[in-house]
């Protein structure tokens, strides 16, 4: 399927890979691209709504900033994508949005770094979600 191919990115990387890698069932992928209006979930946040959708009895992020640190796979540079380069790029204020309205329906806990970008977060109001495209429960995604 173009657009979701992500094979060359394996390939790329082959040598960088220390572990087997999950790669989702197309239907796991839709749940998240979908959740997020159309946009590409980054892999952190995928593993976040994947490992929630099991009920786990405690969850803890570290490491997670949404790119506050212009960092990304730990040393790579950040670099966002202009929307008209790539309408479905990542967004990861939109991961960060779910995370605020999300976080206390699970048995989550943060590191400090994490505490202080929800803190902030949580200050700005952003109506760019509604209830009705931005449900509270992973699951509920239609």
């Amino acid at each position: 399927m173009k657009g979701v191919d992500f094979r060359y990115i394996y390939e790329e990387r082959r040598g960088w890979w220390f572990c087997p890698t999950y790669i989702p069932p197309l239907s796991e992928f839709w749940r998240g691209f979908n959740l997020l209006g159309g946009h590409m979930t980054t892999t952190g946040f995928e593993a976040i709504l994947n490992i929630t959708s099991l009920n786990p009895k405690s969850l803890h992020l570290t490491g997670f900033d949404f790119f506050r640190s212009r960092l990304h796979n730990l040393t790579d540079r950040w670099r966002p994508k202009r929307y008209n380069d790539d309408p479905v790029c990542h967004l990861p204020e939109r991961e960060l949005d779910w995370l605020v309205h999300n976080i206390d329906l699970y048995p989550i806990t943060t590191d400090p770094a994490l505490q202080r970008v929800l803190a902030d977060a949580r200050k700005i109001t952003r109506p760019m979600f509604t209830p009705t495209n931005f449900p509270l429960e992973f699951g509920s995604v239609a």
